[in-house]
């Protein structure tokens, strides 16, 4: 029995020795060999952060951890999964040599893949393709170095996405709403209004100017940012309440300082709430084209005479001839309701003791615009003149 045992133990260890010994080493391109070998071959290393972006790296540069990392037989499909550790690293052990293979590292959010096979280093460079994040297949040999396949992630500089906005809006009935008129007309917005964008630290972001259907717009706003938004008071007109009504999308916004209150956006918000009702200031006057057809000498104080050519004067062509003012204020004359209107408010814009809605230049845009309602309301305030000549003609009394 004792010499059996010593028999087997010495064929065991020859055995062993003609495995083993560098001398008697199978070949290990030798695929017959391969079935009597445990799969020693390995493939990883690295996912980091690539500060610049260069696809190497750099001193300093971290890993990154909790990526998801797949190996992938080439030309078949995924045989294992890992993530990074808090170095960054991953390691894919035990593989079999007689296959090939490549990984695929799944991006994760906020990144883009950098650069790849930069700076001619292996171990030092990005192997992730910038689209699909796969290597190359590795040629893997049984129980060698690793193959080292890194990726480098470069960080998504997110551009500002939000916008702000709305309107500044003429609240003819003062209610601090955007509605209808009792003759079913909308309110108008105000062109030429100055708007600033600020953050409610107070630094100055954007200005912009209301459309001619008073809008304004802010685009490319940080919304990681508090702001508000301040507008500045055209003459002739006041802030309307604000917040009534519950609904903030036809409602002023403005305080008495002309800022809306701060506000925060969600990410990438269209903000197109924030709006500014303006009323017309109390005790506006204006009168009406009667009285101005009727009271020449009134004319004298406006820079303006009866004499005037229309078309000239307001710079844009309603007759396309010669009719003069005192020819178009005479509506019965001319039958333009619009240029009967038109002269009038000139007149009562021009006159130094007429406290008019609307400036010259203002008056002049809403004839040339065709809004004769506007002009018609704004004539009909009440007239603060009174006296002078009365005509029953065109022309210019002379003494």
């Amino acid at each position: 029995m004792r010499q059996h045992l010593r028999t087997l133990l010495f064929c065991c260890v020859a055995a062993l020795a003609a495995g083993c010994s560098d001398t008697n080493k199978p070949n290990l391109t030798d695929n017959s060999f391969s079935p009597n070998l445990a799969p020693c071959a390995s493939i990883g290393d690295r996912v980091w952060v690539d500060a610049n972006c260069n696809g190497i790296q750099d001193g300093g540069e971290p890993g990154y951890a909790g990526v998801t990392v797949e190996l992938h037989v080439c030309g078949g499909g995924m045989v294992g999964s890992t993530s990074t550790d808090a170095s960054g690293n991953y390691l894919f052990s035990n593989l079999d040599d007689a296959l090939d293979y490549r990984i695929r590292f799944v991006l994760p959010a906020g990144f883009t893949f950098a650069p790849a096979n930069q700076g001619g280093v292996e171990a030092n460079d990005s192997d992730a393709d910038v689209v699909t994040g796969y290597t190359s297949c590795a040629d893997v040999q049984s129980c060698k170095a690793p193959a080292y396949y890194d990726a480098g992630l470069c960080v998504v500089e997110e551009k500002p996405c939000a916008t702000i906005g709305d309107r500044v809006f003429v609240d003819e009935n003062c209610n601090g709403l955007q509605d209808k008129l009792p003759d079913e007309s909308e309110e108008v917005g105000l062109p030429g209004v100055e708007v600033s964008l600020y953050t409610c630290e107070g630094q100055l972001v954007d200005t912009d100017v209301t459309d001619v259907n008073g809008d304004y717009l802010f685009e490319d706003v940080d919304d990681a940012l508090s702001y508000k938004v301040c507008f500045l008071l055209p003459d002739g007109y006041e802030w309307s309440p604000k917040d009534q009504g519950g609904n903030d999308g036809i409602d002023s916004d403005v305080n008495a300082d002309g800022c809306t209150d701060c506000f925060e956006l969600d990410d990438c918000e269209d903000d197109r709430t924030r709006d500014a009702g303006v009323c017309r200031e109390d005790g506006g006057e204006g009168c009406t084209p009667g009285f101005w057809k009727n009271h020449y000498t009134h004319w004298e104080l406006t820079g303006y005479s009866p004499d005037d050519i229309f078309d000239d004067v307001f710079g844009c062509e309603i007759f396309g001839d010669d009719t003069t003012l005192g020819e178009a204020v005479h509506v019965e004359w001319t039958h333009n309701v619009l240029a009967f209107h038109g002269v009038a408010a000139l007149l009562n814009a021009a006159h130094p003791d007429v406290d008019f809605d609307y400036s010259e230049s203002e008056v002049k845009d809403l004839v040339c615009d065709g809004d004769k309602d506007a002009l018609a309301d704004a004539n009909e305030e009440g007239c603060p003149l009174s006296g002078g000549n009365t005509t029953g003609g065109g022309k210019k009394e002379t003494n």
